[in-house]
């Protein structure tokens, strides 16, 4: 195996910039797993780069090279231009072996590219969890949490993902907010947070491509391109991390909370307007948009109104479907959002194996019992939807055991599935997942030990079966 500062040339990530009278500008591209290695010691590489939504080639096609004795030729991947949103995916073959990767979509000029002049597509082996242990490029140091603490929000902005707050390991609420570069897999403090606030267990919402929110037990604030706003955004009482969040095009909205009414609906620049109201308190209710409105769920007392139909910016109109007196968990909206799959809830103190299946058509809706039963059901997992629709269920808890297990949810033919995944390299409850790229998802923080005494700081990727591309 070849480490990465060991194989020679790199990619070289090539624009013509006209604007610049001509000149060309490389940025190097890293192949690296999980590791720090490059994997392969014969086989072929192929390198995907879009560019604005559009596929380039490498002299009028794919652009691929042979690897030999753990080197290849160098490629010069084409970018036309400064502008727009760039990604590249990579795909290693060792036969019977391959690798896969992807990077999130990056501007070629901002946010640490133009300052390092390089960037990194991490592969795995397809169907597998490994930890992250490359060293950061600029840091020298593996990407981790410091401190390591359990149940932060992950703010994620194009390549760089603010881990902010959580529980530390004595239970304390955290005011800790660490930046990770998931081009160059660096983590730092994150500098403009100087005045640091306590945060707790929160939960983070994109409002739009530069703007996004978390939602904290002891505080809440804006970020936007680079600065965290000196000042709290003024939510509802009793929103933080018991409350549901959802993202829209418009902005976003934050449900409930811990025994409350309230509803803040928060436009695309960070203005909460919390005029609106649900119909009844709720306590960790989940919500999920389908079609043109917000069903939320849960959270209820016994002979509430079990659920909500919310219009975009309006109060909660009350539906009394057959669901159980539950909260948390997840509500899994199917593609053409007509329905979704509620699963992981609460009931009675215990995480259900069962599942519910809510129909809506204009904000009309029914209930049924699920379809699929979650036969590893367990408390405090973590959980993300990715872009191309699958519900990852990473870690949790297990009659105080943390767990290794990893399901995924996906819709097939208007029915939802369930199927094991890629086991994680360590037990883990009360981490924090959000998508990388393409279907790859990052999970960070959480806790080994039932006493909060064994945290997690280092920070683990999932690869698919497949990319989502």
């Amino acid at each position: 195996m070849l480490t990465r500062r060991s194989l020679a040339p790199l990619l070289a990530l090539l624009t013509a910039a006209c604007e610049e009278g001509g000149n060309l500008a490389y940025y190097n591209v890293e192949i690296l797993d999980t590791g720090g290695n490059f994997p392969v010691d014969d086989g072929m590489i192929t390198v995907t780069v879009k560019h604005g939504g559009e596929t380039l080639e490498c002299n009028d096609g794919p652009c691929t090279a042979e690897i030999r004795d753990g080197e290849f030729m160098g490629l010069e991947l084409p970018l036309a231009s400064w502008e727009g949103m760039t990604e590249i995916s990579a795909e290693l073959r060792d036969e019977p072996d391959h690798w896969i990767g992807a990077t999130p979509p990056f501007q070629p000029w901002g946010e640490g590219v133009d300052a390092a002049a390089a960037l990194r597509v991490v592969v795995g082996r397809p169907g597998t969890c490994a930890e992250l242990t490359l060293d950061g490029y600029v840091t020298g140091d593996p990407a981790a949490l410091a401190p390591p603490r359990a149940r932060a929000a992950a703010v994620v902005r194009r390549n760089v993902v603010l881990i902010a707050g959580g529980e530390e390991v004595d239970g304390a609420a955290d005011d800790h907010v660490t930046k990770l570069d998931q081009l160059l897999f660096d983590t730092v403090p994150f500098n403009p947070w100087t005045d640091r606030t306590e945060i707790g267990a929160a939960r983070g919402l994109a409002l739009s491509e530069d703007v996004s929110l978390v939602v904290g037990d002891r505080s809440s604030f804006l970020y936007e391109l680079g600065q965290i706003s000196t000042d709290s955004i003024d939510l509802h009482d009793g929103a933080g991390f018991a409350s549901a969040v959802v993202s829209l095009s418009t902005g976003g909205a934050v449900i409930g909370g811990r025994a409350t009414r309230g509803i803040s609906w928060i436009s695309a620049q960070g203005a909460a307007d919390m005029s609106r109201n649900l119909a009844v308190e709720r306590t960790a209710p989940v919500a999920a948009r389908l079609g043109d409105g917000i069903l939320v769920v849960g959270g209820h007392a016994a002979g509430a109104a079990s659920a909500e139909w919310l219009t975009l910016s309006g109060s909660g109109d009350p539906r009394d479907l057959d669901l159980p007196a539950a909260s948390g968990g997840v509500l899994f909206p199917s593609p053409d959002g007509a329905a979704a799959l509620w699963i992981g809830y609460i009931e009675g103190g215990v995480t259900s194996s069962s599942t519910a299946l809510i129909r809506c058509d204009d904000g009309e809706c029914t209930a049924e019992p699920g379809p699929v039963t979650w036969d590893r059901a367990r408390a405090d997992f973590a959980s993300v939807v990715t872009a191309g629709g699958t519900l990852w269920l990473l870690g949790g808890e297990i009659d105080g055991e943390m767990t290794t297990h990893v399901d995924l949810v996906r819709w097939e033919g208007g029915a939802p599935r369930i199927e094991a995944g890629p086991d994680l390299p360590m037990r883990n409850a009360g981490a924090v997942a959000f998508e990388h790229a393409a279907g790859v998802v990052t999970i960070a923080g959480g806790r080994y030990r039932e006493d909060m005494v064994g945290m997690v700081g280092r920070l683990v990727m999932c690869f698919p079966s497949a990319l989502d591309l």
